[in-house]
């Protein structure tokens, strides 16, 4: 209890389902020292997929369309179970009573999974526009810290 200035999720928030992350996420706060910060890394966003790709996908002709449904393998489906977007990612870091709660953007742009390479440059061009990264950056990162410090 309370022995660890920093607790470290890297890459491993997209593994553990809603109620798995919050345990650890619980047992974060236990480990930390008032004030300890804890620091997240996950890939890829559940937007890359749910927003960006279906939308693509959608512009393809019917006739014309090559581009499965789901774009994931089924090892991804079953390893990355609890995909996040910024705001859920901030939500849960709430949640578990965590304060000065930062959630962005990485700067990871993953295409491999688009069948096109036309298609696979928007992701770069929406990447570089401020207000449209969300849609084309894989990865998020947060920092949060446990009440009490100073």
């Amino acid at each position: 209890d309370r022995s660890f200035d920093l607790v470290t999720m890297l890459d491993v928030v997209e593994h553990l389902s809603p109620g798995e992350l919050a345990d650890a996420l619980d047992e974060a706060q236990r480990v930390l020292v008032p004030g300890g910060e804890i620091f997240v890394h996950t890939a890829p966003t559940s937007v890359l997929y749910e927003v960006t790709y279906r939308l693509q996908r959608l512009g393809v002709p019917t006739r014309w369309r090559t581009w499965p449904k789901d774009p994931r393998k089924a090892l991804e489906r079953r390893m990355h179970v609890n995909e996040q977007r910024l705001g859920t990612l901030r939500r849960a870091l709430r949640r578990a009573g965590f304060e000065r709660v930062r959630v962005g953007l990485g700067d990871w742009v993953y295409t491999d999974f688009v069948p096109q390479p036309r298609a696979k440059r928007l992701y770069w061009r929406l990447s570089r526009v401020p207000w449209l990264r969300r849609f084309g950056v894989a990865d998020l990162y947060a920092r949060a810290a446990r009440p009490g410090g100073t």
